[in-house]
Formats: structure tokens, sequence, C-alpha cells
């Protein structure tokens, strides 16, 4: 039992004396500040994984500012195959063509979304309440419909779905 104590105390003892001598690395040399390729005057007030939304209401990639702008009350879904989504809390959904500017597509769903990806003419939607759908862009018609289970809580971090092949992936 005392063999055994001892063990105990000197593996304790180099445990608690390793982490004591810890260094943090501080550089010794300088030059001057950080500089960034983009001056930016605005603040970010929504964020999605690829892309955030200024206080201009612009929307900012880690490339540039993308010549998008979203409405007032609309906040940022994500940025998905040439499109930037974005919807509000009445489940209007607003999807603006990169590359073209006269390209805007609108769909009035009615229900909170949660995320939203788009891949060639299909819209894909999660809705707050955990239902699934599918939306022809071209003919703003739905395709497919199916209810997930209750959820609790939603938050931003949501997964946006994702496209394989003929497979969507919520």
């Amino acid at each position: 039992m005392r063999v055994s104590s001892l063990i105990f105390f000197i593996l304790l003892s180099i445990f608690f004396g390793a982490c004591s001598t810890k260094k943090i690395y501080e550089p010794e040399i300088i030059e001057g500040d950080w500089r960034s390729n983009t001056k930016n005057d605005y603040a970010v007030i929504d964020i999605t994984a690829d892309i955030s939304l200024l206080e201009n209401r612009k929307v900012m990639s880690k490339d540039s500012i993308i010549d998008v702008e979203i409405k007032k009350d609309f906040r940022l879904l994500s940025s998905s195959d040439g499109w930037i989504i974005s919807s509000n809390i009445d489940g209007n959904v607003t999807l603006n063509y990169i590359d073209d500017k006269s390209m805007n597509e609108s769909f009035e769903l009615k229900k909170t979304i949660a995320a939203a990806s788009v891949k060639n003419d299909i819209l894909a939607i999660l809705f707050a309440d955990n239902e699934m759908a599918l939306y022809s862009i071209s003919s703003k018609k739905l395709i497919l419909k199916e209810k997930g289970n209750t959820q609790k809580i939603v938050d931003s971090r949501v997964v946006n779905h994702y496209f394989m092949n003929d497979l969507v992936l919520f």
C-alpha cells in the first residue's frame, strides 16, 4: 500500500510540476501593423459559413465585396451555386445571382427559413420547424416536401444542404 501511495505522489508531482513550466511564445521582433488587402468602413452584422453581411447591406466573401444588396429586414442564409440567398422571418426568400445583378428570384413560402441551398434549377429549403422542401427556381413549383421531427431550438449554425449528384442531403 505504501509503495503505490509513493508512486501516485511522484506521478502527481511530475504532472503538476510539468504544467507550471509552460511558456507562451512571445515574438521578439514585430515589424509594423497588420495590413489588409482592402479597406472596409462597415462592420459585419451577419455571417454564414462562407459570406458575411455588412452594415451597408452589401455581401462580403473571402475574396471581395459582392455587388449584391440584401433588403433591410432580410438575413443572409448562404451563397450557393452562384446565388446569394437571403430571407426574412415571414418566409420570403430572395435569390440574387452574383454574376448578373438583373437575375433575381423571389419565393413567398410563409414559414421561417433555417437554411437554403441551390443547385442548377433546384432550391432546397429547411424550414425552422424542420420541414424540408425542394422548389424549381424557374417555375416556382414545389417538387418535394417532407416533414422532419419537431425541433426544440434552431440557431444560425444549421448546416446548409449538400447536393450529391441527384441526391440532396438535408
